[in-house]
């Protein structure tokens, strides 16, 4: 764990790199629960940060002692293994897809094999004004998530189990401000029809490449970036309040530092790291959006086993905000209740805000967020022609596994240029709709001019996986592109 942790640590460089780990533990292994008991680890303060650690509980074990740690930070996270590779949605019949699981990705919304790797794709159904509107978006969302699983890593191993599994995530967020314009049964709706429309469009995929359907396409992922640029709130999770104060963290060095200067956002050397800066973000989710101080344990919880049953067949990645002094003794008993519902899930103590420097979030008042945000101008990003591509060369990628055969890629089509330009200041007000629009006129451009020769070695398939085994396989992407055009105008 150590040696884990502190690769993770130099990951990190200047803040311009994040570090992301997962690790599982025998939940009577004493050693590992303790590994963030700071009193009685000091030296790992320095690492330990870099990994979310969990456990591999098992159905009907006592979760008293575990949860001991978890009362004070938070940690072990939980994850059932059985109900990991038994279950696709929980509404579902047991059908035993993921027997060869062994854990999950770092945030725990994607059930994963040795060596695979997740590919997650994110819809808003806040910002859309119907069902029939949302279907748009999880149709080209999911054409999305599987048009990537056609690539191919720099690792034999993982090229065989994503081959094999093409698995995806297609994923919710601004849940909590859905919930604020529409009942359960809505949302209950509406992830069956989305879950139907994911299942639907999957199979016509991988019908039209000919290539597996994806052992799994649905999670809950925690978000963060995706949807504070949507203007949603994250995942599943209810907002720390109304208004809010959101802080992110860049280089000192970064390009971004003088334009948000210039428009007059608050800017502050990280504590204890003058490599980095803080940004203070005003942020108003909306009216009628309810949070923390309105949802206790157990509705959270309720609504992760909720997304599990109707809508990830993969997981739900949901961290539970509670109070340890009312709710936590009561931890081991929800997890008693939720064992049979969930695949995974972590918890997280209520600090009192401003309890450290330059928290995530901090609640503020209506006036405060007012104050910050009229004195805000537009950003005016400055490009610098130096580290801003065009998009108009031709770019060749080695094929690990045919050092003699090489991806040409044309992204001439891609608007020429990458559009990071701002006209308005970065202020996030959550009330806004912005009903999707299905253009896929440009789908062709991200295909145009590839060619690509695809070795696929018997080793790469399990004899109970694949029924078509090819020493080559040539796919003409071009050919590929007018097929999925087709299947979506029709």
């Amino acid at each position: 764990m150590d040696i884990m942790n502190v690769i993770g640590k130099c990951v990190v460089a200047g803040n311009v790199r994040r570090t992301a780990e997962i690790a599982f533990g025998d939940p009577c292994d004493q050693d590992y629960i303790s590994l963030k008991d700071y009193n009685q680890n000091p030296e790992r303060a320095e690492f330990g940060w870099t990994s979310n650690n969990s456990v591999f509980a098992t159905l009907g074990m006592d979760y008293s002692q575990v949860c001991e740690r978890v009362i004070t930070n938070g940690e072990p996270g939980f994850a059932w293994l059985e109900n990991m590779r038994k279950y696709g949605r929980m509404c579902d019949p047991p059908n035993n897809k993921d027997h060869r699981a062994l854990g999950g990705n770092p945030c725990l919304e994607q059930t994963l094999e040795s060596y695979e790797l997740c590919c997650l794709v994110e819809t808003f159904p806040n910002k859309h004004d119907s069902l029939e509107d949302f279907m748009k978006s999880v149709h080209l969302a999911t054409t999305y998530a599987k048009t990537v699983t056609l690539g191919s890593t720099h690792w034999p191993q993982s090229n065989k189990v994503m081959l094999r599994n093409r698995r995806i995530g297609v994923s919710m967020s601004g849940v909590a401000q859905f919930l604020s314009s529409h009942n359960l049964n809505d949302l209950k709706d509406w992830c069956n029809s989305a879950y139907e429309q994911v299942t639907k469009t999957d199979i016509s995929i991988s019908e039209s490449l000919a290539i597996p359907r994806s052992i799994k396409t649905t999670s809950i992922k925690p978000s963060g970036t995706v949807s504070l640029l949507n203007g949603s709130t994250p995942g599943l999770h209810y907002p720390e309040s109304r208004f809010y104060i959101r802080r992110m963290r860049l280089a000192a060095d970064s390009p971004l530092v003088e334009p948000l200067k210039e428009a007059k956002y608050d800017i502050e050397p990280a504590v204890g790291d003058e490599q980095t800066l803080v940004v203070s973000i005003p942020v108003d989710v909306g009216e009628n959006v309810r949070t923390l101080e309105d949802v206790n344990m157990w509705e959270q919880l309720s609504l992760a086993a909720f997304f599990q049953r109707y809508w990830a067949d993969n997981q739900v990645s949901c961290t539970i905000s509670f109070d340890p002094e009312t709710e936590g003794p009561d931890v081991p008993n929800a997890l008693n209740v939720f064992q049979f519902q969930l695949k995974g899930i972590s918890f997280l103590p209520k600090q009192e805000h401003g309890a450290y420097a330059q928290m995530p979030y901090e609640e503020i008042s209506q006036e405060e967020y007012e104050e910050m945000s009229n004195r805000l101008s537009p950003i005016h990003f400055k490009p610098n022609e130096e580290q801003i591509p065009t998009m108009e060369s031709n770019l060749e990628v080695d094929d690990e596994r045919d050092s003699s055969s090489k991806t040409k890629i044309n992204g001439k089509g891609i608007n020429g240029r990458s559009q990071f330009f701002s006209n308005e200041p970065l202020l996030l007000n959550m009330t806004d709709s912005h009903p999707s629009s299905s253009n896929n006129n440009n789908i062709s451009d991200a295909y145009s001019n590839q060619s690509i020769s695809e070795d696929f070695p018997d080793k790469f398939c399990d004899s109970d996986s694949c029924q078509v085994i090819s020493s080559t396989t040539t796919i003409n992407h071009q050919e590929k592109v007018n097929e999925i055009e087709s299947l979506l105008k029709s």
